[in-house]
Parts: structure tokens; C-alpha cells; sequence
């Protein structure tokens, strides 16, 4: 389970054993939306800023921060993943943001303008 904060941070507990499991990084604004897998962890955040976490046996890393500046600070909606190495972030305005799990990068944006 996957909980965000108002603070920016996201904790992941293990359920297994009734304990928290990772503290991830604070975002600048609270957590709106998470998605996860047992590898790896996609969260947006109010400020508009998308984290991508590979998730380890007994630890986490930050493999990719994503801050969209020319949108300056739009909250994101929902973010989702697939089977298949693909998430997306959509935006409060319907910007959408396509991310490789793979590689770990942005390889698309869609504007809704």
C-alpha cells in the first residue's frame, strides 16, 4: 500500500508485515496521485512534478524527476501505468505526460490546447 502526504513525501508500507517499507522524496507540494507496481512507483504532486521510484528489496531510488516548467506548477490529476513499461501523467488543464519505465525518461507530451 501507498499512501502520499500533504507534505510531498509518499510512504510505502508493507502489508505483509504490517510496517512501513520506503520513505520516498518530498515533491515541493502534497501528493495527488500514485500509481505502483512491485518495482517501480510513479506519484504526482500538486506542484506539478512527477517522480518515478525503482523500488528495491531493501531500498528505493529516485530514477526520474520531471518538473514542467513551461506549465509552471499545475497540479497533476492522475497518474497511470501499464504492463508494458508506459505510464502517463495528466495535468488538471488535459496535458498529458508519456514516460518509458524502461529507460526512464518523458517520450511524449500532449497538450490540450
Amino acid at each position: 500500500m501507498a499512501v502520499g502526504l500533504n507534505n510531498g513525501a509518499t510512504i510505502v508500507y508493507d502489508m505483509q508485515v504490517m510496517s512501513e517499507k520506503y520513505i520516498l522524496e518530498c515533491h515541493g507540494g502534497a501528493v495527488s496521485s500514485i500509481a505502483f507496481n512491485q518495482n517501480i512507483l510513479i506519484n504526482g504532486s500538486d506542484y506539478g512534478t512527477i517522480y518515478i521510484f525503482k523500488l528495491f528489496p531493501t531500498r528505493s531510488e529516485l530514477v526520474y524527476k520531471c518538473s514542467n516548467v513551461q506549465d509552471n506548477k499545475i497540479p497533476i490529476a492522475k497518474v497511470i501505468m501499464s504492463d508494458f513499461g508506459l505510464a502517463a501523467a495528466l495535468d488538471i488543464k488535459g496535458n498529458m505526460r508519456v514516460y518509458d519505465l524502461i529507460w526512464f525518461r518523458k517520450i511524449a507530451k500532449v497538450s490540450s490546447s
